[in-house]
């Protein structure tokens, strides 16, 4: 039964961890009160009423007790996360966004603009968009608003806004063609990323929708980013590693194919199966929709 003293948050459950017996104590992060750590009395048993709504990437309001360092669970209306619930990939991809604010966020202090980017991060994964876009796009957001995210608008040696062709993780951005060649580890960006990067930090926070990248510029975003944040950010994130360990053993299988493929057609008398060259990247490899 609801008391006097109790609060009522919108929230998302970002991360849980068994309690006891029974119980389980979940980070959620919420719109009113930021990060809050709740407990979850009996969650773990068949048929508590508490159990789906402490579950990872859950969401809705939440009516809460304050109970010491922690609130109390006490009932709840939530919309449901099964879709990621059933996949592993994108359930991984969100564990990197839950973790970006388990890790970064102190406790307490509520974000509304930050809410509202985790809130989208999540919704996107759930509406089955891509998952590595989705998250690097959060990322590249997130460390925006941080206040340590990559410099895309100037090059970073000259404070020029044009002819930007490289991008420096040492630096911490983009540089323009007169100092590439003085940038030791400056390396190419293709144009539609760095236009698609503009048009996307000026959309008004709370109005962006769908996003989409071609391969080519989602690798290329998340190869300057993963280079950018080994350089510059301190936290270590799990998630992280683990997505990159997936992504090595992906590339590792993807050249034994092609090996394989090779001697079978080298064994046959042919020349073996040949790639094509990819085609030069346009503006419409890249696209977001405002609103949702």
């Amino acid at each position: 039964m609801e008391r006097p003293t109790d609060v009522r948050v919108e929230g998302i459950v970002l991360r849980t961890m068994a309690y006891r017996e029974a119980d389980v104590i979940a980070t959620l992060y919420t719109r009113e009160r930021g990060k809050i750590g709740v407990i979850a009395y009996g969650a773990r048993k068949l048929r508590s009423r508490a159990k789906s709504a402490v579950q990872p990437f859950q969401s809705g309001t939440y009516i809460l007790r304050p109970s010491g360092s922690l609130y109390r669970f006490v009932q709840a209306e939530t919309v449901g996360a099964a879709a990621l619930w059933g996949d592993v990939e994108r359930m991984a991809q969100a564990s990197v966004v839950a973790e970006w604010i388990v890790r970064g966020e102190e406790e307490g202090r509520p974000d509304e603009a930050l809410y509202r980017l985790v809130r989208w991060a999540l919704d996107r994964l759930l509406a089955g968009d891509e998952a590595e876009t989705v998250v690097r796009t959060f990322e590249l957001l997130y460390l925006r608003k941080a206040g340590f995210g990559p410099e895309w608008g100037r090059c970073v040696r000259c404070g020029r806004a044009a002819a930007l062709t490289d991008f420096s993780p040492a630096e911490g951005g983009v540089v323009c063609r007169a100092c590439r060649n003085a940038v030791p580890d400056a390396r190419p960006v293709p144009s539609p990323l760095l236009a698609f990067v503009g048009r996307l930090l000026a959309v008004p926070p709370g109005r962006l929708g769908r996003v989409t990248l071609r391969p080519p510029q989602r690798q290329a975003l998340s190869r300057l980013l993963d280079a950018f944040i080994e350089r510059h950010v301190a936290l270590d994130l799990l998630s992280r590693r683990i997505m990159a360990g997936r992504e090595d053993l992906a590339a590792a299988a993807a050249a034994l194919r092609e090996r394989r493929l090779k001697r079978r057609g080298a064994g046959l008398g042919g020349e073996g199966p040949t790639a094509e060259a990819p085609a030069e990247a346009s503006p419409a490899d890249s696209d977001f929709a405002m609103g949702r």
